[in-house]
């Protein structure tokens, strides 16, 4: 009873560790973490998230069940990023602030509702 109680537990385990997402590093250009970040999977026909990074900039990848060909990371007042998925993890990925012009720009869409994505 007892064996069999440890395979089950065993297999529950690895089972768990083949179900974690792998986990993407969000920063500014001068290396400090970016909270609260919107972290999307992307596939050929269907995107799946948010995840939001945690105060360190991680997050795990939003599992997607056609598999992830890309990595969608944006904020507000950054530049957003659309990238392939890596060959590694963890992913370190690099946003960029708006300038003020185009951040003002930015504010003005989204009293209107449209949310402007910038590639």
């Amino acid at each position: 009873m007892s064996y069999a109680c440890h395979l089950l537990t065993t297999i529950f385990i690895l089972f768990l560790v083949g179900c974690a997402s792998p986990k993407v590093v969000v920063t500014d250009v001068t290396g400090k973490p970016i909270p609260q970040a919107l972290i999307y999977s992307i596939s050929l026909s269907m995107n799946i998230g948010p995840a939001k990074t945690n105060a360190r900039g991680e997050a795990r990848v939003p599992s997607n069940i056609q598999g992830t060909r890309w990595i969608d990371v944006s904020k507000k007042g950054y530049r957003s990023i659309r990238v392939d998925v890596p060959k590694s993890w963890p992913f370190h990925i690099t946003l960029e602030e708006l300038d003020f012009e185009s951040h003002l720009g930015e504010d003005i869409w989204q009293q209107f509702g449209i949310e402007l994505k910038y590639r």
